[in-house]
């Protein structure tokens, strides 16, 4: 909740909102943790696991988690050590990169085609209404 307001507001990009109880107050702004130097979110997140780094593709943006959120999920070794530093959600489901973009990532993996995409995209949208990218 932002200070000298009295309502939630969405939370803002580069940050996140676990969320909770907060009252009217002039001069501090209460629930936004901002993300630690170097890392990013899209607005609207609400754990730390959201903080990451952002993935571009062509126009496009996806933004990588800190912490895997998918069984099958895009890998990011970072700093060449070989272990995943950050991860892209994947879904079967036929989904677009980023809540705002009109364009589709596809991996095929063991036979099967996945949707790489980041935490503004939400699943339930599209479980009867398959995406379609843009062409």
């Amino acid at each position: 909740m932002p200070a000298n307001y009295d309502g939630c507001q969405i939370c803002p990009e580069n940050s996140y909102c676990p969320g909770g109880t907060y009252t009217f107050n002039e001069t501090l702004t209460q629930g936004i943790t901002a993300c630690a130097a170097g890392t990013y979110s899209p607005a609207g997140m609400w754990e730390v696991a959201q903080c990451g780094r952002i993935f571009h593709v062509g126009d496009d943006v996806i933004y990588l988690r800190a912490v895997r959120k998918t069984v099958h999920a895009l890998n990011f070794d970072m700093d060449m050590d070989g272990i995943a530093d950050y991860f892209a959600n994947m879904t079967p489901l036929s989904v677009p990169m980023h809540i705002n973009s009109e364009h589709g990532l596809k991996i095929l993996l063991d036979g099967i085609e996945y949707s790489v995409y980041d935490d503004t995209v939400d699943l339930g949208l599209y479980e009867n209404n398959p995406f379609v990218p843009a062409q």
